[in-house]
């Protein structure tokens, strides 16, 4: 069995093509979105678009809610700190859309194989890195006593999930941890668009990390074109130079 692990788009509308046209070519049996699809760039709209389309022609695709969705709320009740340019992207929602966002959950299991597999966004409240460089996340190492701490609370033989922006797959104790890197802004230095694929065969788990080329150059003349660019340069500009760069500078 063949799973396509998609996580952290953040905007990039371009890049979420590209990848599901690679995982298409790859023939993935299972799609599994780890969440964090909106509320960056200007093309929140279409991605939502895409994805409630996704979902409903193809029944082997999950789609959880990362912590980006649940920013929902706090938009709805008007708090204070979020980022203007998120209450004009909420703005140009749908009914539908809201419904959708609000409807996704924050984990599945899955077993495949006799392998229990658990996938959602954001595994723990803990930091699972020492943070040596906060814009080239590249350079900073996994804290083993994080894991070791979440292995001990974790049931299921594998954990899948996002949130970090960096390939990883690392057996700490009992449990096998993996993230899938980004799709829309990586931090590990790459300006590729990035998923995994899973290999579930003979109760053997293998792990495929998939960089795909796609037009930054599309993707940031609509972000400059778009009525946003003009409100919040400053906000787009550092999106910009992170798809570029693939290093945060969110």
């Amino acid at each position: 069995m063949k799973i396509g692990i998609v996580s952290d788009i953040h905007g990039n509308f371009h890049a979420l093509q590209a990848v599901l046209k690679d995982i298409q070519f790859n023939q993935c049996d299972m799609v599994v979105f780890l969440g964090d699809y909106i509320f960056a760039g200007v093309n929140n709209n279409e991605i939502l678009d895409l994805l409630i389309s996704y979902e409903s022609i193809h029944e082997n695709a999950i789609v959880l809610k990362g912590n980006i969705e649940d920013l929902i709320y706090p938009i709805e009740s008007k708090e204070e700190w979020i980022y203007p340019i998120n209450y004009d992207i909420y703005s140009n929602f749908t009914q539908e859309h809201i419904n959708w966002i609000k409807g996704l959950k924050s984990d599945h299991i899955e077993v495949v194989e006799n392998k229990v597999i658990k996938f959602i966004h954001n595994p723990c409240e803990d930091f699972l890195y020492e943070m040596v460089n906060p814009i080239k996340r590249e350079q900073n190492k996994i804290k083993k006593s994080a894991f070791e701490k979440l292995s001990s609370e974790t049931k299921e033989d594998v954990l899948i999930y996002g949130h970090y922006h960096l390939f990883l797959d690392e057996q700490v104790s009992e449990t096998r941890f993996i993230c899938p890197s980004s799709v829309g802004t990586p931090f590990n230095g790459s300006a590729s668009a990035q998923y995994m694929i899973i290999s579930v065969e003979s109760n053997n788990i293998r792990t495929k990390c998939i960089e795909v080329d796609y037009d930054i150059n599309s993707q940031i003349l609509c972000l400059k074109d778009h009525i946003f660019y003009k409100k919040h340069r400053d906000n787009l500009n550092k999106y910009i130079r992170t798809i570029e760069s693939g290093h945060n500078y969110l």
